[in-house]
């Protein structure tokens, strides 16, 4: 009698917090024994500073549904659903349930602001495999919510505007590859020379992240030819299901011809980039929003801008630490650093440490003629794929 007394007080404290801190509880039938279930809610949701879907990745709310053995899980059951709103950087929570023992099934899904769900998760790996809730016992289960299996669509835009190519029409294409995976076909951009772009679409990507080769090239001349690549980039995709990822590049010809290129749209960036940028004179520490903004044209009333501009001639250094989003950053351990010049010519780390998580390279500018560069940076962190860029203009 005293156990029973002692375990009817502890379920009405736990109810009793439970309404206090803003979780509902489902009370059971008064002749049924009841148990106490917390589920304890978290995110491994991830995303890079990459081409993006256009649903923000943020999670606002979660919802959770459950049903017991035999009912019909198509679709929620009234009284059989609470939701959880989170506050803003909150990525966790915990609802406690007052339930009758049984087999059960469970479901989270994640919705961002604007109510479109972009994760999910389940009590088990197998979501067809139910938990079972045993009797007078205080039961934790833990779900992570993930981001929704599934296929996406991507859009991707090519747009030179302001730039004449005397006649000759390029030819842009792609090279997709999964992380881990090998390349897709190569993706051919359909050109547009009238309106002076180029445009590829495709739908049923899976989603994941994928590494994203682009360039444009003057297919009158081989590829051994020093002018053939008029331009490339190389970036981290993501792509989630049931959305489209997209982005626009806008390319410009800026000092002897060379073109540089702009990316038109805010990028979200879990994963943090720091750099350290020594330009042969002074050397200071940048995150990508915080870099230089120099035009190229001072006079010019509309100019296109680098990072740095520098004489040819010293040596530059470039120094990348990955971080955590949070606040403050810590330097997280990532699995592999690539830089590439003009996203297609791969360069050496002078020095790395993947445990500390830094990678260091040398740019030598005397070996290169005046003209607008480009460094294209990806790291990779298991599967989560993340790209940065840093643009330089050298000068006589």
């Amino acid at each position: 009698m005293k156990k029973q007394l002692l375990w009817t007080g502890i379920l009405a404290l736990i109810a009793a917090l439970a309404l206090v801190f803003g979780c509902a509880v489902q009370q059971p039938a008064v002749e049924e024994e009841e148990t106490v279930v917390a589920f304890t809610i978290g995110q491994d949701m991830l995303s890079a500073k990459t081409i993006i879907p256009e649903e923000p990745m943020d999670i606002t709310q979660y919802v959770l549904n459950w049903w017991k053995e035999g009912q019909d899980r198509s679709a929620p059951i009234s009284g059989q659903i609470r939701t959880v709103n989170l506050a803003e950087n909150q990525t966790s929570a915990t609802v406690l349930l007052l339930l009758v023992p049984g087999p059960y099934y469970f479901q989270v899904i994640g919705n961002n602001a604007n109510g479109f769900s972009v994760g999910m998760g389940y009590d088990n790996e197998d979501s067809d495999v139910p938990t079972t809730v045993v009797p007078k016992q205080y039961q934790e289960i833990p779900i992570v919510v993930r981001p929704i299996p599934g296929s996406g669509d991507l859009s991707i835009t090519v747009e030179w505007p302001d730039v004449d190519f005397d006649g000759l029409v390029p030819e842009v294409s792609a090279t997709i590859t999964p992380v881990g995976g090998s390349a897709l076909p190569t993706a051919s951009f359909t050109v547009d020379e009238a309106t002076r772009n180029a445009v590829y679409n495709t739908t049923g990507l899976e989603h994941g992240y994928y590494r994203f080769q682009i360039q444009m090239v003057d297919p009158s001349l081989p590829p051994t030819d020093m002018n053939y690549y008029l331009w490339s980039s190389i970036d981290a995709l993501r792509i989630i299901a049931n959305d489209t990822s997209s982005t626009t590049y806008t390319l410009e010809r800026e000092l002897d011809a060379l073109v540089a290129v702009e990316i038109t749209e805010e990028m979200d960036n879990p994963l943090l980039i720091q750099f350290y940028v020594h330009d042969g004179t002074t050397g200071n520490y940048y995150y990508p929003d915080e870099l230089p903004q120099v035009p190229l044209d001072p006079l010019d009333p509309d100019p296109n801008y680098v990072n740095f501009i520098v004489t040819q001639g010293p040596i530059m250094e470039f120094v990348a630490y990955p971080q955590t989003p949070t606040t403050p950053p810590i330097p997280t351990p990532v699995d592999s650093f690539e830089w590439f010049l003009w996203g297609i010519v791969p360069l050496a780390e002078d020095a790395w440490d993947l445990s500390i998580s830094y990678s260091r390279i040398y740019l030598d500018t005397t070996g290169l003629d005046p003209g607008v560069y480009w460094l294209n940076l990806l790291v990779t962190k298991g599967d989560i794929l993340t790209s940065e860029r840093i643009e330089f203009a050298i000068v006589p």
